[in-house]
């Protein structure tokens, strides 16, 4: 049995939700859940649906990717991963809901803000691309 499949068992059953019930509350489709708690499946779920169960579950994603294995490329060290963290602040800075982020980034260990500079640069680069010039 998959981990990822394992994890969703567990805390779905943990809160008596169906495989419905979560997609509801999550936003993730009910057959990306499906195919999640498939017993042939073996894939990762993408950073956003990892995002979207941490929510839903209460919990902090890196103990989600954790739990489950997720493959992650990591940084060599950390000061390449301060200099992602340096542009990707600039583009959150304005965002007042992100104040807590920033705080919490100060204070994460070395493999939590490894894990935070890879969400957000997931984020980002999905959610704001540039726009092309008319």
């Amino acid at each position: 049995m998959s981990k990822l499949r394992t994890f969703l068992q567990t805390e779905r059953g943990r809160r008596g939700w169906s495989l419905t019930d979560l997609a509801d509350k999550s936003g993730i489709p009910l057959s990306t859940l499906s195919r999640y708690e498939g017993p042939a499946h073996k894939g990762k779920p993408s950073h956003e649906n990892v995002l979207k169960l941490s929510r839903v579950f209460g919990m902090e994603a890196g103990d989600i990717l954790r739990y489950i294995g997720y493959p992650r490329h990591g940084y060599a060290n950390g000061d390449v991963r301060d200099q992602e963290w340096a542009k990707l602040r600039g583009m959150i800075e304005a965002d007042p809901r992100a104040q807590r982020m920033l705080a919490l980034y100060d204070q994460a260990s070395e493999e939590d803000k490894d894990l935070g500079v890879e969400l957000l640069e997931v984020h980002f680069k999905k959610n704001h691309r540039p726009r092309r010039p008319e």
